[in-house]
């Protein structure tokens, strides 16, 4: 008797939830599109379908539809979407899917309103300005590595050039064959170097300052 009444209850609880019963624990259900853009065409849609499946197990979040589109070549990307409808649990983690997905649109079917008390509120735009402060630190050191690669490769095509030059002067086709950089991307380059110093233009060929 004890072991069918505990199977009666699991499958009580493997019984999904109403609408009313979900809205009742502060589910919300919303429609969303996720975009990706990139190539080649096969990475895309893995990538997408991974995102879906990831989102599948989350045991806060339930997907009651998905459809994906068919991959679009756009220039030299491809790019793809995927509707879904999903339960969340409540309405923070909606935001944790917001901020971790970048949805490309999210529309609120249920509830059709919401109410919270002053404590609920200010609880979930903490947890909004914390996620908005990790988003900007990780946005800084993005910026600061790619400073330092840019400062590394600057460093390292002027001591290219350097040794280039370091012998005799050479035109600037000939600069372009030692250094393996096309002719309209070294002028650019050119110019800065002129306006450090740390080349000389003299007969129509470049040369290092006292040679």
């Amino acid at each position: 008797m004890g072991l069918f009444k505990k199977k009666k209850n699991e499958e009580k609880k493997e019984e999904k939830l109403s609408d009313s019963e979900r809205l009742d624990i502060g589910q919300v259900q919303v429609r969303t599109i996720v975009e990706l853009f990139g190539k080649p065409r096969k990475h895309v849609q893995d990538s997408l379908k991974t995102y879906v499946t990831k989102l599948k197990i989350d045991p806060e979040a339930e997907i009651i539809k998905e459809e994906f589109s068919k991959p679009k070549k756009q220039g030299d990307l491809y790019s793809m979407f995927v509707e879904l409808e999903i339960w969340f649990k409540d309405v923070p983690k909606l935001i944790d899917f917001c901020f971790d997905y970048m949805p490309s649109s999210v529309e609120i079917i249920k509830p059709q309103k919401f109410e919270y008390n002053n404590d609920e509120f200010a609880g979930m735009l903490n947890d909004l300005q914390a996620k908005l402060h990790q988003l900007d630190m990780i946005v800084k050191n993005l910026k600061m590595e790619n400073l330092n690669l840019k400062n590394n490769a600057g460093n390292l095509i002027r001591n290219i050039f350097n040794l280039s030059l370091k012998k005799k002067s050479k035109t600037l086709d000939e600069i372009s064959v030692d250094v393996g950089i096309p002719i309209e991307d070294l002028k650019n380059l050119i110019k800065v170097l002129l306006k450090e110093g740390r080349i000389v233009l003299k007969d129509n060929k470049y040369i290092l300052p006292g040679k």
